[in-house]
C-alpha cells in the first residue's frame, strides 16, 4: 500500500518520469518485397515511434511499393537511353515512372513526410543577404 503526500508536488517529484512505455516500430508487412521492406524500415526508423500509426500502414506499404516501382522504371529507362532505338517505349517508361512517382509524392505528403512538413519556418535557413552593388 502506497502512502501519498499531501499537497502540492515538488518539483523533484513532477520531474520523474513513471510509467515509461516504449512504443515499437511497426514492422513491414509480409505482402512487401524485399527492397519495399528495407524502405520501410528505413522510414519507419527516420521517424518518431509513434509517427506511423497502424492506420497508416496501408499508406506506408503504398508508398514503398510506388517508390521501389519508380526505381525500378528508373533503370528501365537507364537502359533504354543506352539503346537509343525505340523512342516509343522510353516514352512509356517515363510516363509510368511519372505516375509512380507522382503517387509517391502525394503519399508522402499525406503522411507528413516531406521537407515542406518536417521544416519550421522559424528556424530555417534565411537567404544570405549580399550588398547592393550601388551600396558599395
Amino acid at each position: 500500500m502506497s502512502v501519498e503526500s499531501r499537497g502540492r508536488k515538488s518539483a523533484a517529484e513532477l520531474s520523474v518520469v513513471r510509467n515509461v512505455v516504449e512504443i515499437p516500430r511497426p514492422s513491414p508487412p509480409d505482402y512487401l518485397t524485399q527492397d519495399q521492406a528495407a524502405l520501410w524500415r528505413v522510414i519507419t526508423n527516420r521517424h518518431p515511434a509513434d509517427h506511423f500509426p497502424p492506420e497508416t500502414h496501408g499508406e506506408l506499404s503504398a508508398y514503398c511499393e510506388h517508390t521501389c516501382e519508380a526505381r525500378y522504371l528508373s533503370r528501365l529507362m537507364q537502359v533504354e537511353r543506352e539503346q537509343g532505338n525505340d523512342l516509343d517505349r522510353l516514352d512509356r517508361l517515363q510516363r509510368m515512372h511519372e505516375r509512380q512517382t507522382r503517387a509517391a509524392s502525394s503519399l508522402a505528403t499525406r503522411m507528413r513526410m516531406t521537407q515542406q512538413a518536417t521544416m519550421n519556418a522559424k528556424t530555417r535557413k534565411q537567404p544570405i543577404e549580399l550588398p547592393k552593388p550601388w551600396d558599395e
